[in-house]
């Protein structure tokens, strides 16, 4: 997969996102997240590009690296007990010496910056789909902040 896919995600719940101020708790440079909880129902569509892309990531690994077996990643979503699926979508807040910032947006497109993002509030979640490889870890897909 040479491209990145952009995609929306359908309206879910927010939990534990880090918009306004990134997470250094593990990465001193911190991270940008915002994992949504959004109904099996609702999420059929965002989960079928998910799971292109990641077919295609590794039919594209395994082509390029010249292996008919690699380990597949794990999937950035999950289906819980509750018939809803948490999606973990995730930026670095820092690439080379450049920092970088999601855009947090109201219905309306009005982007706001002085507004915190707290768990449990209905967001739509614009992410682009990043294909990856690590030989230890296997081939997958990434949801990226946008």
């Amino acid at each position: 997969m040479a491209k990145f896919v952009r995609v929306t995600s359908p309206v879910g719940s927010a939990s534990y996102p880090w918009l306004m101020d990134p997470d250094t708790k593990f990465d001193k440079d911190g991270i940008y997240s915002c994992n949504i909880y959004v109904d099996k129902d609702a999420a059929k569509e965002l989960v079928e590009k998910i799971d292109k892309a990641y077919d295609a990531n590794i039919a594209d690994t395994k082509a390029s690296i010249g292996k008919d077996k690699i380990k597949p990643g794990p999937k950035p979503y999950e289906l819980g007990d509750d018939n809803r699926y948490l999606f973990k979508i995730k930026q670095k807040a820092k690439i080379g010496e450049s920092s970088i910032r999601p855009t947090v947006v109201n219905a309306k497109g009005k982007q706001l910056t002085n507004v915190s993002v707290y768990g449990g509030s209905e967001v739509k979640v614009a992410m682009d789909l990043v294909p990856y490889y690590v030989a230890t870890t296997g081939a997958g897909i990434t949801l990226r902040l946008i």
